[in-house]
């Protein structure tokens, strides 16, 4: 057997075949992975940066220039509508309204596909004209956006919304109409296709992997020109700087994004966002990231390979040693010898050590413990022993003071002492008997506290029926429950039933969950006075010391007791 002193930690490393024993663990693992990986690590990684860094600076280049040239103000529709508008603002046709107003709007639609319609409004927000055929008395004032334009008249955009004479979603582009005197005097509105919109995005601006996306000026998407992309972007940023975004689908996007509409020198409303796959490469560059995959790829099977020996040779063989050494001490066995550690890694070798030595300390421990407890048992069972004798010894002292008085006022006190005693050494009895220190069965307990309650009373024409659920209960609880038990059924004995009459006498226990209920019924002569004064007190003592319940009521013949307590423990009353 391998020696475990400590002196053994410090001993040179021994050299095994080619690998040297003693080394630690984790300098064994950092080696074989460093050998395994270093040069390939550094070199795949260099390559990579370099490639990678090149084709995506070049991709943050035509994404930005992207995103410029899709805002520019040639290839964006809402200034454009800004310049009809213009035109549409000056021409007395249009101001006027009228038929001739819908026939020159009706042919601009028809001209412009751009455009679902065109609107002239009059200063109290009513259809005076339009391109598409309207039904009279249509009106916006209850628009949020004809508030907002007669509070401050711009030109501005809003939508998507649902064009009602257009019957389509569109940009509602509008510009507000003067008097000479400066005097608001409505609107001209032009309303931006959506659809048609969406089918220019994707026939002039796109290629197979790329994204355009009109923003609101949170940044979430209003039209997107094909594919699900990004839920939000990040808007108000420069032009020049990429950015990063995960679509519906989980695939990642590289983005630029350009103001595309402002209304006046604010913020801007829209925005434009030029997109395309975090993974599109050219050529050069997909050959570049596939060395760089593959290149870890084969220093991962190096280090795996080195791994697979290093953990077999310094690890889990020595595993199943300590494992053979756990079982033999889960067995009881804390002396066992049955695992060998010679030649194991150091930090195997102190484990199995304090593993052997703690062994030892638990059997030592555990033989203290064992001899103490089986004194500690025998000292109880010694100790409910001598309490049972003595309070035999007292029942019987009772007993034979019973016979010698005739006084029947004092022969009751003296029963209903003797009743008592009795009661308390069944209890130490059925511990001393069952080897059951602490705890009794509640069923045991009360069915023989029944027949002795029985026969100290000595009447035969009184019967004592008990129905009883089981449950143990502790010490704490057991006594001043027999107490509380020989009280309620000594006074039904003696108080309800005067003068020799029969009857009976139920004791019923039932238990639910953690709390018993204890009921205590007789058929004798009802209401008794005795017992609502001191009787009644005692037993609502005895109730609060066990932390239950006390309730007594009458029954159509007799008088009925109830106690429920809980059977976890007694809980001493208030104040004491």
């Amino acid at each position: 057997m391998p020696s475990l002193d400590p002196a053994d930690e410090t001993s040179a490393p021994r050299r095994h075949g080619w690998w040297p024993q003693g080394w630690r663990l984790r300098t064994s693992f950092v080696l074989l992975l460093l050998l395994a990986m270093l040069p390939i690590a550094i070199i795949s990684a260099w390559q990579a940066n370099e490639a990678v860094g090149r084709e995506q600076a070049d991709i943050n280049r035509r994404l930005a220039a992207g995103a410029r040239a899709t805002a520019s103000v040639e290839l964006n529709q809402f200034y454009g509508a800004q310049a009809l508008l213009t035109l549409l603002r000056a021409n007395p046709v249009v101001l006027a309204g009228g038929p001739a107003c819908d026939s020159m709007l009706a042919r601009m639609v028809a001209t412009i596909p751009a455009y679902s319609n065109m609107v002239r409004l009059d200063a109290a927000g009513r259809v005076t004209c339009s391109g598409q055929p309207a039904n009279g008395g249509i009106s916006v004032t209850d628009r949020p956006w004809w508030t907002d334009l007669t509070q401050r008249p711009r030109f501005m955009v809003r939508g998507p919304l649902w064009g009602e004479l257009s019957d389509r979603l569109v940009f509602m582009a509008v510009l507000p109409v003067t008097t000479d005197d400066g005097r608001f005097d409505g609107a001209v509105m032009a309303s931006i296709d959506i659809p048609r919109l969406r089918e220019n995005l994707r026939q002039r601006y796109l290629g197979p992997e790329q994204l355009v996306v009109l923003l609101d000026a949170n940044g979430r998407p209003l039209l997107e020109s094909d594919r699900d992309g990004p839920a939000r972007f990040l808007v108000n940023q420069p032009v020049d700087r990429v950015l990063r975004a995960t679509g519906g689908d989980g695939r990642r996007w590289r983005y630029a994004v350009a103001p595309l509409f402002r209304e006046g020198a604010g913020p801007a409303v829209y925005h434009v966002a030029y997109a395309r796959p975090e993974v599109s490469l050219s050529a050069p560059g997909r050959w570049q990231v596939t060395a760089a995959i593959v290149l870890p790829i084969l220093a991962l099977l190096l280090g795996s390979l080195a791994i697979w020996f290093g953990a077999n040779r310094l690890v889990l063989d020595w595993l199943g040693e300590l494992r053979r050494l756990a079982a033999a001490y889960a067995a009881g066995d804390y002396r066992s010898r049955a695992a060998s550690f010679e030649g194991a890694p150091l930090e195997i070798r102190r484990f199995a050590a304090d593993l052997r030595r703690m062994g030892l300390t638990i059997d030592e421990r555990d033989a203290r413990l064992r001899s103490s407890l089986d004194t500690q048992r025998e000292l109880a069972r010694e100790l409910h022993h001598r309490v049972k004798n003595n309070l035999q010894t007292v029942s019987a002292i009772l007993t034979t003071q019973l016979r010698r008085v005739p006084d029947s006022a004092a022969q009751r006190a003296l029963r209903s002492a003797e009743m008592r005693v009795a009661a308390l050494g069944l209890v130490h009895r059925l511990l001393y008997e069952t080897g059951e220190l602490t705890m009794v069965s509640l069923k045991r307990l009360i069915g023989d506290l029944c027949t002795q309650l029985q026969r100290i009373v000595g009447r035969d024409d009184i019967d004592l029926d008990c129905d009883l659920d089981d449950a143990p209960v502790a010490i704490d609880t057991a006594e001043p429950l027999t107490l509380w038990i020989v009280e309620a059924v000594s006074n039904a004995l003696i108080h309800a039933f005067p003068e020799g009459r029969p009857g009976h006498i139920r004791l019923r226990l039932r238990i639910r969950h953690d709390t018993g209920e204890l009921t205590v019924e007789d058929d004798g002569i009802g209401h008794n006075p005795s017992l609502s004064g001191r009787g009644l007190r005692l037993l609502g003592a005895i109730a609060a010391q066990l932390g239950g319940r006390f309730e007594r009521g009458d029954v159509p013949a007799g008088t009925r007791l109830v106690l429920s307590f809980p059977l976890a423990g007694r809980r001493e009353p208030p104040g004491e």
